[in-house]
């Protein structure tokens, strides 16, 4: 019997909610947004998967080998973030832009057919849950250094620290 193979899940995890908090304090107005209205949530964190995936590529080895026109075929690396330039239909917002109102969001974040994530609506309960439960501690929350250090494997994509400061703390700071 094979099980399916779970590498990478707390790094994806880790990723989607780390990218998220890193996407929402480099653009406060969304922050504000979500703050005024928290139903908007499941759908942030779609436009997250899509905007900024945790799983970046993804590497496919053909079961037999591949031949087409007239080049072999190893293996395939699917990316994420490759279908920001597709057209839109008329009237969409930019796909380049972070909006988490947006409302046709087909993105790839967690695969597609049948190399889906089966850990996907776990990982968008989780990341609702978190990023909800962090909300309403990143009221004046600023990165306190726009540049992360990002971990090092190029499939699973997110910063290691986000170190960040609120007004309050920089008043405090300021005091001493």
């Amino acid at each position: 019997m094979r099980f399916p193979r779970t590498g990478g899940v707390r790094a994806a995890r880790r990723g989607l909610i780390s990218n998220g908090l890193l996407t929402l304090l480099r653009q406060p107005e969304h922050l504000d947004q979500l703050h005024r209205d928290p139903a908007l949530l499941p759908r942030a964190v779609e436009e997250l998967l899509r905007y900024e995936p945790p799983v970046h590529m993804r590497e496919r080895i053909p079961l037999a080998d591949i031949d087409v026109a007239g080049t072999p075929i190893a293996q395939v690396f699917r990316h994420s973030g490759a279908g920001l330039g597709q057209p839109r239909p008329q009237g969409a917002p930019p796909r380049v832009r972070f909006d988490p109102t947006r409302p046709d969001n087909e993105h790839l974040g967690f695969g597609s057919g049948i190399h889906v994530c089966y850990g996907a609506p776990l990982a968008r309960i989780e990341a609702q849950a978190a990023l909800g439960a962090l909300l309403p501690h990143l009221g004046t929350a600023r990165l306190a250094q726009d540049t992360p250090l990002y971990g090092q494997n190029a499939m699973l994509r997110g910063p290691r620290h986000l170190p960040s400061n609120s007004e309050a703390e920089e008043r405090r700071q300021q005091a001493r």
